[in-house]
């Protein structure tokens, strides 16, 4: 579909608008007319703007604008009308082309859950940590040098994806965290080309709070001995290993353990320490070549 009929001018009690996955171009003016609406997802169309009217939808407490085709625009920006939505609750903005974060974001009080991922941001201003009751971001595939420490500032947030830098090692911030519970991690190596080797997740220990942590396309590296005092992790993941796995002997000091989950394409090498989990339940520890030989094998293992 590419665009609206004007008889939806009719349905004055709409409150949700999924169109996603279409090619519209631009989003209708006569929008304006649903006083009502909470819900517009115009994800994955055509758009070549963002209106600056559409901070006056001011009831939206979902917006998608995720996908079109204004990403390819040198410099993308958000209307500063936005700063309106005061009862936005979920923004997705991945694969928008946007750049910055501009400093107004911060107004949006109500927001719960932000997703700025693919998009070529390399900074976050200090304003960033007004957003109170952020609870979930999603920063994949982003131009971040180094973990923003920021972050660690947002005392809602339970949820946290973030990627890596491939040249960079990656490390976290020295300060602690105890608000985060899920912590998804991509394209994490240990390796700096201006510092050499060493160990990955350096100061994860200071996330006291992450019960379940999901590290994918773990690059070349140890993982840092600092793992172990993660009290509060009940699940663990690592998936994408292209190299031997060794785990550091604070492993066995994961009291609180109950699922262990390994995808890889070489040896893992456990400390004596992994006989101390005695709360783990499930362990699936899959041998990724061997999906490339047999695309439906499915290995798990379960105590």
């Amino acid at each position: 579909m590419k665009g609206l009929p004007l008889s939806i001018l009719k349905l004055v009690n709409l409150q949700q608008l999924n169109l996603y996955g279409n090619e519209i171009d631009q989003i209708p003016g006569f929008l304006l007319q649903f006083k009502n609406l909470k819900h517009l997802d115009f994800g994955t169309n055509s758009l070549m703007s963002i209106p600056n009217w559409i901070g006056e939808l001011k009831s939206l407490e979902y917006l998608d604008l995720s996908q079109n085709s204004f990403r390819y625009k040198d410099d993308v920006s958000l209307p500063v009308s936005m700063i309106k939505l005061t009862q936005l609750e979920t923004l997705h903005l991945w694969k928008t082309g946007i750049s910055v974060i501009p400093d107004w974001f911060s107004q949006l009080k109500k927001l719960k859950y932000l997703n700025l991922s693919n998009n070529i941001i390399s900074e976050i201003s200090s304003t960033f940590k007004d957003l109170d009751n952020l609870e979930e971001l999603v920063l994949i595939d982003t131009r971040f040098k180094e973990f923003p420490q920021i972050i660690y500032d947002l005392k809602s947030l339970k949820k946290l994806s973030f990627t890596g830098s491939r040249y960079n090692q990656f490390k976290f911030p020295e300060k602690k965290n105890n608000s985060i519970r899920e912590l998804i991690l991509d394209n994490i190596t240990s390796f700096s080309y201006d510092k050499g080797e060493g160990s990955a997740l350096k100061n994860i220990e200071n996330l006291k709070g992450v019960e379940i942590l999901e590290i994918k396309s773990f690059g070349w590296g140890e993982l840092t001995g600092g793992i172990g005092d993660l009290e509060s992790l009940k699940k663990l993941i690592i998936t994408g290993v292209s190299h031997d796995l060794n785990f550091p002997l604070s492993f066995g000091n994961l009291s609180n353990l109950e699922e262990l989950i390994i995808g890889t394409g070489s040896n893992v090498k456990f400390p004596e320490s992994f006989g101390k989990l005695e709360k783990i339940k499930k362990i699936d520890i899959v041998n990724l070549l061997l999906f490339y030989k047999e695309p439906n094998l499915i290995v798990e293992y379960l105590l």
